[in-house]
């Protein structure tokens, strides 16, 4: 249960109050098959209280293969998870590299054959990889779509217990009208016609993490190919003409935090994408602020926390795209059971 409050920096400086309340639940769980042998799986769906919507975030079920690794199917988080997640450790920390992606290989979509290995067949300790396969994940909504199927692949290095690195790659080729953020915004078979063209929607990540006496420290450098989009995706003031995917985009996101042997946590948190938008190829900052924060672990159920997001970008090319620019206070409560 995650209950928060948004509180966004409008034009005249003042604050507008955004409530939210979000519950997650599901299932997981694994059945011993054999002495080597271990079947699994996890579901879990999420409610937004105050709009009564519930939606499917993951669901799949695999086998365990105990040294030979593990295979699963069904939706899922992509491999790049596998590095985004280093900087997922703040409350309310959202990661805007993977979160502002037009195409869901960069988080979690539906169709996923994935199969992870730790050790490399118990021969080399510390290092682990997966590669994962998606299939026509929307097959309902997108049956007349052309191939859309994608691939990647991770690889992590557990340097010893406290410092671990990795990098993660992903390619998805679809259509600019297949994208999810544009069905959902607009009349995507109008604008079909004017952009039936494939993109090779590709992106690579690399990260490292340090978690030890109380500190954890982690940065993450991703790059992507059209996948970020710019505009204002509220559906009543959605502009056709001021919107655009980047063909380039280059991400850097730095967290820090310590903890205190009371329960109080400080962070911080810092991230710039850097984008390149238009026919000139102009490389513009799309993304960037400085997040600062406070929580407290009130016991080990219930966390309260607060955080100030410094917004520092471009504001004219904002006021152009009609994004929003301002400051962000963040005040909430989760409560784990």
């Amino acid at each position: 249960m995650l209950g928060i409050n948004d509180y966004k920096q409008n034009e005249i400086n003042n604050f507008i109050n955004c409530d939210k309340a979000v519950f997650y639940y599901g299932l997981h769980g694994k059945t011993k098959i054999s002495d080597k042998l271990i079947g699994f799986s996890k579901w879990e769906y999420k409610t937004l209280l105050l709009d009564k919507e519930t939606s499917n975030v993951i669901g799949f079920t695999g086998i365990d293969l105990s040294h030979l690794g593990s295979i699963d199917y069904g939706k899922n988080y992509t491999l790049l998870y596998d590095i985004s997640s280093f900087t997922k450790v703040i409350p309310r920390c959202s990661n805007d590299i993977s979160d502002m992606s037009l195409d869901n290989i960069s988080s979690f979509t539906n169709s996923m054959l994935t199969y992870r290995n730790s050790n490399v067949f118990g021969l080399i300790k510390g290092l682990n990889f997966a590669i994962q396969y998606q299939g026509h994940p929307d097959r309902s909504v997108l049956s007349d779509k052309k191939s859309n199927n994608g691939y990647g692949a991770s690889i992590s290095y557990n340097f010893n217990d406290y410092l671990t690195g990795a990098i993660a790659y992903t390619n998805n080729t679809s259509l600019m009208w297949q994208r999810p953020i544009i069905k959902n915004i607009i009349d995507y078979n109008d604008f079909k016609k004017h952009n039936n063209i494939n993109y090779d929607d590709q992106a690579f990540y690399v990260g490292l993490k340090y978690d030890q006496n109380n500190i954890y420290l982690a940065a993450i450098y991703g790059e992507t190919n059209s996948l970020l989009p710019f505009s204002n995706f509220s559906p009543s003031k959605f502009d056709l003409s001021i919107y655009d995917v980047t063909s380039r985009v280059n991400n850097t996101e730095v967290v820090a935090q310590y903890t205190f042997d009371c329960g109080i946590s400080s962070y911080m948190n810092y991230l710039l994408s850097r984008g390149v938008i238009g026919h000139n190829d102009s490389s513009i900052n799309l993304i960037r602020y400085l997040k600062l924060g406070l929580s407290y672990q009130i016991n080990p159920s219930m966390l309260a926390f607060i955080n100030y997001r410094f917004n520092i970008l471009n504001s004219e090319f904002y006021r152009i795209a009609k994004m929003y620019t301002g400051s962000i206070i963040t005040l909430g409560i989760s409560y784990k059971f």
